[in-house]
């Protein structure tokens, strides 16, 4: 099953360098591009079904915090 998250960042270059970080391969499996305007990413992954938690989003929104993110829940 496919999951999408979106992050929102205060300011570009913040949500450049997570972009970044993501297509560079640091949290396997996941696509990333960006959402609305420069301040937004969406990333993509599939869940992994072989195993009771899925660690994908928490470290993804340990990735966004480190780069002045958070989840966009709007």
């Amino acid at each position: 099953m496919k999951n999408s998250i979106s992050y929102r960042f205060s300011t570009a270059p913040d949500a450049s360098r997570f972009l970044a970080e993501i297509k560079s391969g640091t949290v396997p499996g996941c696509q990333a591009k960006r959402g609305k305007d420069d301040h937004s990413i969406v990333v993509q992954y599939t869940l992994k079904t072989n195993s009771d938690f899925d660690s994908t989003a928490q470290t993804l929104d340990d990735l966004a915090e480190k780069e002045g993110g958070a989840e966009d829940f709007s």
